[in-house]
C-alpha cells in the first residue's frame, strides 16, 4: 500500500472504548470470524472488568474492529483482536497494535503477550512486523490447534 492511501485510510480511525454502542457488532464479528468467539457478556466484562480492556476502532464513526485483553503481572495479554473481512490489509489491525503499545506504556507494563492459531500466518505476520517474536507454542490450545505464544518487550 503507498503510503498515501495508508495515511488517507488511517486519517478517519478513532480508537476508543468498546461500549455499549458497538458491543453486539463486535460480539456478531467474532462469530463470523472465529471458532471461539467472545460472547455479547464477556465483552461487557472485558469493557468495564478490572485489569481487563477492550477498545474498538472505527474508520469515519464506522466500527471496524476491536482488540480486548487482560493485565497481568507479566504484561499486557491480547485476548482478540479482530478487524472487519473487507478492511483487513488496510492498516487497521496496525493501529490497533501500536494503540495497545501506548495502552501498555501508560499501565506501565513492559510487555504485550499473545497466543495466536498456528494457521493465522497473516496475523503471525502482522504481529512480527511490530516487532513481536515467537516464545512458545501450546499443542491443542484451540481444542482443534497449536497456539503460537508471542511476546514484544515495550520500552
Amino acid at each position: 500500500m503507498h503510503k498515501q492511501s495508508y495515511r488517507a485510510m488511517t486519517a478517519g480511525l478513532k480508537i476508543v472504548k468498546l461500549d455499549e454502542s458497538s458491543i453486539e457488532q463486535a460480539a456478531q464479528l467474532e462469530k463470523q470470524v472465529f471458532k471461539m468467539p467472545s460472547s455479547v457478556d464477556e465483552l461487557r466484562e472485558f469493557s468495564s472488568g478490572d485489569n481487563l480492556f477492550a477498545f474498538a476502532i472505527y474508520l469515519d464513526d464506522k466500527y471496524v474492529g476491536h482488540v480486548t485483553g487482560y493485565i497481568t503481572k507479566h504484561g499486557v495479554n491480547i485476548y482478540n483482536l479482530v478487524v472487519i473481512p473487507e478492511y483487513r490489509g488496510k492498516g487497521i489491525g496496525n493501529k490497533l497494535m501500536e494503540y495497545l503499545e501506548t495502552y501498555t506504556k501508560e499501565e506501565l507494563e513492559n510487555a504485550i503477550l499473545l497466543h495466536v492459531r498456528e494457521s493465522n500466518v497473516r496475523a503471525q505476520k502482522l504481529y512480527k512486523s511490530r516487532g513481536f517474536e515467537v516464545y512458545g507454542k501450546i499443542p491443542g490450545f484451540y481444542g482443534d490447534e497449536d497456539a503460537i505464544s508471542m511476546r514484544k518487550i515495550v520500552e
